[in-house]
């Protein structure tokens, strides 16, 4: 553990027992630390997304609702879009990303150390504080996001997938995601398939990834990556798949969906994911960049993105699409509605969408012939079945 981490760490175990900051923000702070003490790799996967299930929901931070029933309007919706933010923390520990952990943990100490004060800061320092943290950290974040795209030999997920005993379903919790009784279910379905069928699925997504490939006119013998896209629980299909893809001469990345602010969706089905612990919670985040988007943020985020590709430029070249293995069948997700959830003003939608329409230029400038286009459809209905037996 680096000394960087041992002093955050060392600072936030401090907090519970501190009476610096006045209630009811203290509650908010004891809360928050005792959360970011809990992450670790041997803690109870239910335990580390409690707080924000659905069950959990109404009284958690991380709702903006509660946040300002609790703590006011002024401070509510922007200390909320903090915790959404800090919860990202738990993948970085689990990839043992200590430089990744340590940005939450200061983070969260710079907008503690702001309430200790004998008067409450003002709620824009406090905007002030999560855009320095966001435009800081935007090359890095940029960075690694793109490299993990690209990059087979960075592979946390792939070391998993093709090291792990997969006829159990302890492997399922070394990935840090949030793992679901349907996560269960489906990891169950699949290694109830026989072996042949199994790798008729593999074989079924590698053929038609090269066959849309071909549709594309994108030569496969120019690539040497393709990227899998996937819920957990699939991973004995997915093990097949890489195979399937290497013997076509393509290494396999396989991204996790992202957790931080300034690349996250909306719904983070952008990557590989266990079951999304909340979509109400990802709603209610959507627009959590309100709170400073505008031209200068926009500039920076292009600027780091367009660095972040030139960075791996020729691995971008080398990327063939990403597979996208669907599970189809669950119900749709209605949104409920959350009256202090950040909007957007026109001019930011406007802004958003430059800067999502600009991203996606920069990424198709870098990687050449890219097919998007293959969803492989796995079967929902059938894990229900299981799960009900299991």
């Amino acid at each position: 553990m680096s000394e960087r981490i041992e002093l955050s760490i060392g600072r936030i175990a401090e907090i519970p027992t501190e009476t610096l900051v006045p209630r009811p923000f203290r509650d908010y702070f004891e809360r928050v630390a005792e959360f970011l003490l809990s992450v670790k790799k041997d803690t109870d996967n239910r335990k580390l997304y409690e707080d924000i299930l659905p069950d959990h929901y109404c009284l958690s931070y991380a709702n903006p609702d509660y946040a300002v029933t609790k703590l006011g309007p002024h401070f509510g919706p922007i200390l909320s879009a903090i915790y959404a933010e800090i919860r990202g923390v738990i993948p970085c520990v689990f990839e043992d990303d200590e430089s990744g952990t340590a940005t939450f943990y200061e983070l969260f100490l710079e907008v503690y150390g702001n309430f200790t004060g004998e008067e409450l800061p003002k709620p824009e320092t406090i905007r002030s504080i999560l855009r320095s943290y966001c435009e800081d950290y935007l090359p890095d974040f940029m960075a690694e996001r793109v490299r993990s795209e690209v990059d087979p030999s960075q592979n946390f997920a792939v070391r998993i997938i093709m090291n792990a005993d997969l006829s159990r379903t302890d492997y399922l919790y070394e990935f840090g995601e949030y793992v679901s009784e349907d996560t269960l279910a489906s990891s169950v379905y699949i290694n109830s398939l026989p072996e042949e069928t199994v790798r008729d699925m593999a074989h079924t997504v590698a053929g038609e990834f090269r066959l849309s490939s071909g549709q594309m006119r994108i030569d496969l013998s120019k690539k040497r990556t393709v990227e899998i896209v996937y819920e957990l629980g699939l991973e004995r299909l997915v093990r097949y798949a890489i195979e399937e893809f290497a013997a076509m001469g393509l290494s396999t990345t396989i991204v996790r969906a992202p957790c931080r602010l300034v690349s996250k969706s909306s719904n983070r089905k952008n990557g590989c994911t266990g079951t999304i612990p909340n979509m109400q919670l990802n709603y209610d985040h959507r627009n959590d960049l309100g709170l400073f988007l505008d031209d200068e943020y926009v500039s920076r985020h292009l600027r780091a993105t367009q660095e972040a590709y030139e960075e791996v430029k020729d691995l971008a070249r080398d990327l063939a699409g990403a597979a996208v293995i669907d599970t189809l069948g669950r119900e749709p997700f209605v949104p409920g509605k959350c009256e202090h959830a950040v909007t957007l003003s026109r001019y930011q939608q406007e802004k958003l969408t430059y800067m999502r329409n600009e991203s996606m230029k920069i990424m198709n400038r870098y990687i050449l012939n890219y097919n998007p286009l293959l969803h492989f459809q796995s079967n929902y209905g059938m894990i229900q079945r299981i799960k009900q037996d299991c």
